[in-house]
């Protein structure tokens, strides 16, 4: 299995079976990538119980204080729908050999991961610094998925995350994202998982794959790039998503010919680039959008993983 760039593996020519390389991308620092795109058997993952250091606490004591004070006590103050803490899966090491991707993890809360870039800027420059240099970090972060979902007609779907989204509100997502949970088994299984929630399909683990791993550079977070087919069209998928469980996560959706999903990579994403391709939902013709801060880097693997059939 093609693989790109780990801390501290040799580089190798892709013809023995990995490439190791760097690539940079705004918002993101990628860890590993797999153009060929790798699945769930070659996924291992290995609990670590060990809590947070001392000397750690201070910092995430008040990374839980400004998450409760953003999302709780403000939005209670304007009567809007309040945040709540939860056991996340924080991911301490990355190590790929012989074909298999193992990955260590502990358990962390979500309040801390929320608020820890911006009450604890440090401790975030150490997780970027560490995972960007060895794929390991003592530092809380979790694992959000980032799922690229084609349908059966090829058209990739995107949508607008809500104001109910607990980051990057407002922002175009390629398709969703979702937290990974202690109960999934793998990041695939949390991507499979939040398209039920989100979408109101069902998607095999097996159609999943994995095609990178990236330190988000404005979350406590590492990002797990996934890419999938469902056997749904565009049309029938809008119909499922409108009774989905959590339908509320997302406002529009855009159904994009694959050819054309890097114009969504902008900064500012052009009108008639948007209006042409919405197939669900109301949004303003004033609306200014903006991709999520991880688009570009998912766009990127996707185009590759893709090109390389």
């Amino acid at each position: 299995m093609p693989e790109r760039r780990l801390p501290g593996h040799a580089q190798v020519s892709r013809s023995e079976g990995t490439k190791a390389g760097s690539r940079t991308f705004t918002g993101v620092r990628e860890i590993i990538a797999f153009p060929e795109g790798l699945q769930v058997g070659s996924i291992k993952m290995v609990k670590d119980s060990i809590p947070p250091q001392d000397s750690l606490i201070p910092g995430l004591t008040a990374a839980r204080e400004r998450t409760y004070q953003k999302r709780v006590a403000e939005p209670r103050a304007r009567g809007d729908r309040t945040d709540f803490d939860g056991s996340k899966v924080w991911l301490k090491g990355v190590d790929f050999q012989d074909g298999t991707l193992t990955l260590t993890t502990g358990e962390t809360r979500y309040f801390d991961l929320w608020g820890l870039p911006g009450a604890a800027p440090d401790l975030h420059d150490r997780y970027l610094n560490q995972m960007q240099e060895s794929g390991h970090t003592d530092v809380p972060n979790g694992i959000a998925t980032h799922n690229t979902i084609i349908t059966a007609d090829e058209l990739v779907i995107m949508t607008v995350r809500s104001r109910q989204s607990g980051f990057a509100t407002g922002r175009v997502s390629v398709s969703y994202e979702e937290q990974m949970e202690l109960k999934d088994r793998t990041p695939l299984h949390a991507a499979a998982r939040g398209l039920k929630e989100e979408f109101g399909a069902i998607i095999p683990v097996n159609n999943l794959k994995l095609l990178g791993l990236a330190a988000e550079e404005v979350t406590a977070y590492t990002a797990a790039c996934h890419f999938g087919e469902i056997n749904l069209t565009a049309s029938e998928l809008v119909e499922s998503w409108r009774d989905a469980l959590d339908r509320d996560e997302g406002t529009v959706l855009f159904g994009v010919p694959l050819n054309k999903i890097e114009e969504f990579s902008s900064d500012v994403i052009p009108k008639d680039v948007w209006t042409s391709h919405l197939i669900a939902g109301e949004i303003p013709q004033t609306a200014t959008l903006s991709p999520h801060p991880v688009v570009p880097w998912r766009i990127a693997l996707v185009k590759e993983h893709v090109g390389g059939k």
